[in-house]
């Protein structure tokens, strides 16, 4: 499953997407510059979207968050969870959402060509004390970019029927209803969801 809270949670030219070099910028170390007592004022909600690796200690913290939400929601076997060593392969991209330096969000994209090509989103999540600050729909707009970046034309995700912002996050994001795609098979608690991407010239890698 993708969560996307709005914010809540998902379920996820040919071009393959290229390896990330990981980094975790000065800005996103905790030190007594960054902390929340030193941050000014209008800078404490200021989101900023970075690649994250997703084998790092944070990012490990973040998605194990996540697989206890959603294992509070469904059963095992309609938790489509993909795993951290999926989301490290060159194939994949591990965003992470950071307020003030502080990690809080993530979410992911992985390009499938095996049935087609396209882009399925995967491990979006954000802290409960972080949703309503719009960084599911930020982070959703960058791994979309980095489609369209890649050439790649259509974005596909699951998700759960007992996550209604994200469901509706996604409906807002024009993504639609569709059957199951790649190994997915039918299930009453999953929903699946695809949007087309429009891509410009300027988009795409030079």
């Amino acid at each position: 499953m993708v969560e996307a809270t709005e914010d809540r949670h998902p379920h996820s030219g040919l071009c393959v997407s290229t390896p990330v070099r990981y980094s975790t910028p000065s800005s996103h170390v905790r030190s007594p510059l960054t902390s929340s007592s030193n941050v000014r004022p209008h800078e404490r909600n200021a989101v900023n979207i970075e690649p994250l690796n997703p084998k790092s200690t944070a990012a490990q913290a973040l998605i194990a968050k996540s697989d206890v939400y959603l294992a509070a929601l469904y059963p095992a076997e309609s938790n489509h969870i993909e795993s951290i060593q999926a989301l490290a392969l060159p194939s994949a991209l591990f965003l992470g959402g950071y307020i003030a330096g502080e990690l809080v969000a993530c979410g992911a994209v992985k390009t499938i060509t095996e049935d087609g090509t396209y882009g399925e989103i995967k491990r979006v999540f954000v802290l409960e004390s972080h949703r309503g600050k719009g960084l599911s729909k930020a982070i959703m707009r960058r791994l979309e970019a980095h489609l369209k970046a890649s050439g790649v034309r259509i974005a596909r995700l699951e998700t759960g029927i007992k996550q209604p912002e994200s469901l509706g996050l996604y409906k807002r994001l024009a993504y639609v209803e569709r059957g199951p795609f790649g190994n997915y098979s039918s299930d009453p608690l999953s929903v699946f969801m695809e949007k087309r991407l429009e891509i410009s010239q300027a988009s795409r890698v030079k």
